[in-house]
This record gives C-alpha cells, sequence and structure tokens, in this order.
C-alpha cells in the first residue's frame, strides 16, 4: 500500500506539472519584458484557491511557479516550531505582484495582518489590485502595502540601479529584478526623492506579544536596508531571504551585513539555493536549551 500511494502521489505531482508548464506557455507570451500594470487580467490559476492579476509575461508567470514550489519556507522541526508559535502578522520586503504573501497566508493560517512593500510602481499597482480582491476572499485578514522601505524613514534621495536582468543580458525576468540605492554624492541628473518607511517604524506599531515572520527578496538592497537601525530584525521569529551574492560581481557583498546581524541576534539557519530560512531562537524556544 505504502508503494502505490508513493507512486500515486509521484503521478499527481507530474501531472499538476505539465498542466502548470503549459498554462504558463500560454500566459506568457510577451516575453521577458516590463509590462504596464493596464495590462493586467484577473486569471484563476490552476491549483491555487483564488483569481490573481496578473500580466501576460515572464516575471509574472514565475512568481506563479514559486507559489506553487513553495519556495517561501521550508518544512523541518524549526518550521513547525514557528507555526506552533501562530504568528499574526506577515511583512513581504519585495512582494512584487503578491503571489508571496498569498503564499505564506496559505500556510500560517493564523496571520491576521499582511505588510507588503513593493518599490516598482507597476509591481505595485498589481500588487494593490490583488490585496482589493483577496480581502474578500480572506477577510479575517488586514491587507496593506507601501511603495518604499528603508533602514529609516526619512525622504532619501535614491537612484534607480541596472537590474538583475540588464546586469545578465536578460537571464532573470525584466519586472522583478528593479534595484534602488540611496545616492551618498548628489548628481541631480539620477536623483529621485522617494518617501519611505523603515521597518521599525511599521513593527512599533506591533504588540511585542505578536510573532512576525518576514519574507525579503529585494535584489541586492538588504545590503543598504541592514547597514543600520536593524532592530526590527530580533522582533522576528522566522525571517526567509534571498541572497544575491551570486548574481553577479557588483553584488558580491550584498550579504554581509545580513549574516552579520543573524549571527549577532542567535538566528538557527536553513539554505537551499540562493534562500536562507531564518528562524528566531529567542523567540520559538525561549532560549531553552533543547534537549536534542
Amino acid at each position: 500500500m505504502f508503494y502505490i500511494d508513493t507512486m500515486l502521489n509521484s503521478l499527481i505531482k507530474i501531472f499538476k506539472k505539465i498542466v502548470i508548464n503549459i498554462w504558463i506557455k500560454l500566459n506568457s507570451y510577451k516575453g521577458n519584458v516590463h509590462l504596464k500594470s493596464n495590462l493586467a487580467v484577473l486569471k484563476k490559476i490552476p491549483f491555487i484557491r483564488t483569481k490573481v492579476w496578473l500580466r501576460p509575461s515572464t516575471s509574472d508567470a514565475v512568481r506563479t511557479i514559486e507559489y506553487l514550489s513553495k519556495d517561501y519556507f521550508r518544512k523541518s522541526y524549526l518550521h513547525d516550531a514557528v507555526k506552533n508559535k501562530n504568528p499574526t502578522t506577515l511583512i513581504d520586503i519585495g512582494a512584487n505582484i503578491g503571489l508571496s504573501s498569498l503564499s505564506l497566508l496559505d500556510e500560517f493560517s493564523s496571520i491576521r495582518r499582511v505588510i507588503a512593500i513593493e518599490a516598482e510602481i507597476e509591481n505595485f499597482k498589481i500588487l494593490e489590485k490583488n490585496f482589493d480582491y483577496w480581502k474578500t476572499k480572506y477577510n479575517k485578514v488586514n491587507f496593506s502595502s507601501f511603495n518604499k522601505v528603508a533602514s529609516n524613514s526619512n525622504n532619501l534621495k535614491m537612484k534607480i540601479t541596472k537590474s538583475l536582468s540588464e546586469l545578465t543580458n536578460g537571464r532573470y525576468s525584466a519586472s522583478g529584478t528593479f534595484r534602488f540605492e540611496e545616492i551618498i554624492k548628489n548628481n541631480p541628473s539620477e536623483v529621485k526623492n522617494f518617501e519611505t518607511i523603515s521597518i521599525n517604524d511599521l513593527i512599533s506599531n506591533i504588540s511585542i506579544n505578536d510573532h512576525i515572520i518576514v519574507k525579503m527578496d529585494i535584489e541586492g538592497g538588504e545590503e543598504h536596508l541592514l547597514s543600520k537601525n536593524t532592530e526590527w530584525i530580533n522582533r522576528c521569529s522566522y525571517l526567509m531571504t534571498e541572497i544575491h551574492d551570486a548574481f553577479h560581481p557588483s553584488m558580491i557583498n550584498t550579504s554581509k551585513n545580513l549574516i552579520k546581524v543573524l549571527h549577532e541576534e542567535d538566528f538557527a539557519i536553513s539554505a537551499s539555493n540562493n534562500c536562507l530560512y531564518c528562524y528566531n531562537k529567542k523567540k520559538l524556544f525561549n532560549n531553552k536549551i533543547l534537549d536534542l
């Protein structure tokens, strides 16, 4: 019986993979380009419970693969420890069109507040459309979205730098790889004044007793975000982040500040591909030494 169940599960996985690959080819016909938000259409994606606003591009298709592959968490005793704490707040930094938020919301049914940040304006518009639609499906969840996050909440002089797609001649999806950095030396031609919010500001309104999970994928921006004012890290029970040192030589130091802070705050870390799954031992295990 065990053999039959295993074979059946394998066949189901193969079937789902075939179906989703066909769906992606049919719904990314514009290719690896960055499309305007007004081209988004509300669609039903196979094996996803709710409809999603999507553009017919490679980037939006890739977001669906990440959702279905459950890339934003990894099952282990550490994951079980997070679930057992019934986290109530999700902060999604680099939310793109919102499918990462949806994936974590489906996995952690205790979440009652989703705070998403997406810097690229066309992605942000679709994120807002998805949140507006999902509010009717998840009526116990409060959804909110912000356009810029930084290490502090002052108006910053920023510039848009080359995306990963540009740096690697189109290897990465054009819509999901926008990069921003603070300008230290003024060059008026490249300055954009951005009104930003800090994560410390966001978390200051959340009860100290609430368990918070954070997903972060900001295309190397973690180097700047974690350069100072990192007190918010110790409020997180779980942090999932993509690191970008291996993506391009110009990003070789982008995880340095992140690793330093995680070490200082005594996080357990599990790694897969370019993702780190990070668990706050103090929050999850109440400073008790595990009886292993």
